[in-house]
């Protein structure tokens, strides 16, 4: 082990060295966000653009004096919008090596080193000199650990923008097809910003889902990745904006390459595609921009277990409009499980152009090699009744692992002829394929003895994902109509689950009292022993959908969303060598919503909206379910009184009919049923954001109502649905010091409540008992330097997460206590 760990070490070393070698000879655009500035004096647009921007940006007075500008309107990045507001003013600006925006006057020349500032020490000097004698105004201030007021005479090199790390992601457009930020979107989005998954040391995804309301951990199948529940529905996945329709998780994605997570709540199939009732998770690949930091980090933590990143953001050309992006991590370490011990690199790479001043793109691609034992929980008794071993004891063998190499590319090309009119293609890919097996444990009797079974990949399994999507915003604000504008667009999208498992004609036997080294025999000796049976699957699921949505504002403070999209799915499925095709009719989807702004920057909505979703699944009458298809009400307030801070609230009920329920296993493979209608009702709270420039927040609760409405066994009508917890609440935050010798010291940690989850309708089995967990944050930060240690579940809590919605298999322990101690440099 200690070998392998220096050999991956060096390779990421190697691997880094050679990224910041190839960006070093290289002379050193943001994710698009939406601007709308009218056409005014320029003195008020710049300010406009540093609220819409959260970028610094310094000028003398009477650099704006008397001077107008036709205003920028669209999705674009910072320093491409600030170019379009400043035609015809015969003005430019430089980029300081701290990232604030500096405008310069006719005739000052900018640099060709690719920073954007001034090319020599004594033209600097001049440049600065003029700004200060003149007392530059600034917008949109933030600073390290000070504010520079109006009349600060500070140099260029004296001049900070911070590093601090904010919880609140900057870009709140979202992925909808909507040309408008979040809070003004008639649905619940929540933002998972990069900076809250590194300060909150999140490794998985149902980690991240404790921290959203509305959300849940929902397991982590054969120990392949995560699975998370938003609104009671398994929730559905996208890449930057187009779903990816396979049910299967192969991997758990490392989240170094992301830039945030958007956590759509509620159907949106008008939006994309087929979708989960519940909701989906968009991940946002990381771009190149000109605020993109180059940093690397370092990790260790309790059972061995260390990280390194690394990554890197250089411009290509003087004016910064080609960048590239470089991310390389390794991740290894164990387990508070016995011999459950765990392997990650993570390659990936990107290039964001801005190609001319209508046409930009970007390629974002990488490769992750993912390798760990196969492990699906500690079986219970047949009343849920935890066996008596410690949580540590691995059910399985550390000799039967899943290996993923996953390779996965997205692309954008965006045109922009006018201010009224954008096109977009984009598109992703994602290919995972597996080697190795599974193994699992059921069916504990009182005396310890227990069954198990294994299942063998004959070759990989692989999952592939792909989609394509066209799209175009056409807006009426010529006709009179501002803020107004209509989206189409036509997706492709393409599953393709491809497996051959191999079985044994008959299960294991063992005592789960026997102890680590019996049980790993075996689960060894009918692992490698005859495998004789073979299952061999092929589940290709394809999607066509058209769209369109519309908002309309006939008042200043009203606007109205209507959208409607038809989707017609095919499912093949090839098992043994049978081919069934299952042609489903074409389903037409609406959306409709109301925003009224009934206080400056506080809206309220209310939505309906439609979901639609094939089920790839089979009953044990070897058909496939029907499609999962319902519709939301949803109701809400959305509160931004700063850039800095996001206040949600919403009440909704969803209504869906044919929910897969988990029926029998045969032969190691899983059957289920349609459930009828269920109606799922709640409350979700939200704040998200910085308090003050030193207080970082994240808060959320819910309450879920979810019950059965129409079945066919009569006696589960009316009761609420298993393996839902009811109330769920989280709170993270840190608080920086900022004066004195203290100053750069941050302190906080979190606070997650899971309520118990009822296992049975008629009480004849255990509930999983609710628990909470603590976490302590304490952290330093030293100009480029920052130092983190945190204390995980620090009353050592003890808890179980379910990973079936059955207790058939068992439950998986949580984490005990645990600790991390982190340093990351920022260049």
């Amino acid at each position: 082990m200690a070998r392998l760990a220096r050999i991956a070490t060096m390779r990421l070393a190697c691997t880094l060295a050679m990224m910041w070698l190839t960006a070093a000879f290289v002379p050193g655009r943001a994710d698009a966000a939406t601007f709308t500035i009218d056409a005014q004096d320029l003195a008020g647009a710049l300010k406009e653009f540093a609220v819409q921007s959260h970028r610094e940006i310094f000028f003398a007075p009477e650099l704006a004096r008397g001077r107008t500008t036709q205003g920028v309107r669209g999705d674009y990045d910072d320093l491409k919008a600030l170019r379009l507001l400043l035609r015809g003013t015969g003005l430019g600006f430089s980029v300081t090596p701290s990232n604030a925006i500096l405008l310069r006057g006719p005739g000052v020349a900018l640099s060709a080193t690719g920073s954007g500032a001034p090319s020599s020490e004594e033209h600097a000097g001049e440049t600065v000199g003029k700004l200060a004698s003149a007392s530059p105004s600034r917008m949109g201030v933030e600073s390290a650990g000070r504010t520079v007021s109006p009349t600060d005479t500070t140099t260029l090199d004296e001049i900070v923008v911070t590093g601090r790390y904010q919880f609140l992601s900057v870009d709140t457009r979202g992925t909808t097809n909507l040309p408008l930020p979040i809070e003004q979107v008639p649905q619940t989005i929540d933002l998972v910003s990069a900076d809250f998954i590194q300060v909150a040391n999140l490794r998985t995804l149902g980690e991240i889902a404790s921290y959203t309301p509305g959300a849940i951990n929902a397991g982590n199948p054969e120990n392949n990745g995560t699975v998370i529940e938003i609104r009671g529905f398994t929730a559905g996945r996208a890449i930057d904006g187009i779903n990816a329709i396979s049910t299967y998780t192969s991997y758990e994605p490392d989240f170094a390459i992301f830039d945030r997570l958007e956590i759509v709540e509620g159907p949106s199939s008008v939006v994309y595609g087929i979708a989960s009732p519940g909701g989906l998770v968009n991940y946002v690949t990381k771009s190149a921009t000109s605020q993109t930091p180059t940093y690397l980090y370092a990790q260790g933590g309790s059972w061995n277990n260390y990280r390194l990143e690394g990554q890197i953001q250089r411009p290509l050309d003087a004016d910064g409009r080609i960048r590239v992006i470089g991310i390389a991590a390794l991740d290894t370490g164990d387990s508070f499980t016995n011999n459950l011990n765990h392997h990650k690199d993570v390659i990936y790479g990107g290039i964001n152009a801005e190609i001319s001043e209508s046409l930009s793109g970007y390629v974002h691609a990488g490769y992750e090699w993912y390798s760990r034992p196969s492990f699906d929980g500690i079986p219970t008794e047949s009343d849920g009744t935890p066996a008596p071993v410690p949580i540590s004891l691995l059910v399985g063998s550390s000799a039967i692992k899943i290996d993923t190499k996953a390779r996965y590319a997205t692309a954008l090309l965006s045109w922009h002829p006018s201010s009224l009119l954008e096109f977009d293609l984009k598109g992703n890919y994602e290919n995972a394929g597996l080697t190795g097996g599974n193994s699992y444990g059921y069916g504990l009797q009182s005396n310890g003895g227990f069954n198990f079974n294994v299942t063998q990949f004959d070759g990989v399994q692989t999952t592939i994902n792909w989609g394509i999507e066209a799209s175009s915003i056409i807006r009426f604000d010529s006709l009179g109509l501002k803020d107004s504008f209509v989206s189409v667009s036509a997706l492709l999208q393409d599953s393709n689950e491809g497996t051959n498992v191999a079985f044994p004609a008959n299960q294991g036997t063992a005592n789960i009292l026997s102890g680590q080294t019996a049980i790993s025999q075996a689960f060894d000796a009918l692992y490698f022993g005859p495998l004789p049976y073979t299952y061999p699957s092929v589940i290709n699921t394809r999607t066509y959908t058209l769209s369109g949505q519309s908002v309309l504002k006939p008042f200043d403070n009203l606007s109205v969303l209507l959208g409607a999209s038809y989707s017609k799915p095919t499912i093949d499925t090839t098992t043994s060598g049978a081919i069934q095709n299952y042609e489903f009719p074409g389903q037409t989807s609406y959306r409709a919503g109301l925003t009224y702004e009934f206080l400056p920057h506080a809206n309220a909505y209310v939505s309906y909206s439609e979901s639609y979703n094939p089920q790839p699944l089979l009953t044990v009458q070897q058909t496939i379910l029907p499609p999962l298809s319902g519709r939301q009400y949803e109701a809400g307030i959305k509160y931004r009184p700063a850039n800095s801070l996001l206040l949600t609230g919403a009440v909704y009920r969803i209504v869906e009919s044919d929910l897969a329920s988990y029926a029998e296993s045969i032969n190691g493979l899983d059957y289920y049923a349609p459930l009828g209608e269920v109606t799922n009702k709640g409350v979700e709270l939200k704040a998200l954001g910085q308090l003050t420039p030193n207080w970082q927040i994240n808060a959320g609760y819910s309450y879920l109502d979810p019950k059965i409405t129409r079945n066919s066994d009569p006696t589960t009508i009316g009761h609420t649905q298993l393996y839902l917890p009811q109330n769920t609440f989280s709170l993270y935050t840190t608080y920086m010091l900022s004066r004195g010798w203290i100053s750069g010291l941050s302190v906080g940690g979190g606070l997650r409540y899971v309520d118990a989850e009822k296992t049975a309708y008629d009480g004849t089995t255990r509930d999983i008992p609710s628990y909470k967990l603590v976490d302590i944050n304490i952290g330093y930060d030293t100009g480029p330097w920052t130092a983190r240690f945190i204390l995980s579940n620090s009353f050592d809590e003890k808890y179980f997460i379910n990973n079936y919605q059955t207790l058939f298999y068992g439950n998986v322990p949580g984490t005990p206590r645990s600790f991390s101690l982190s340093v990351r440099r920022t260049f």
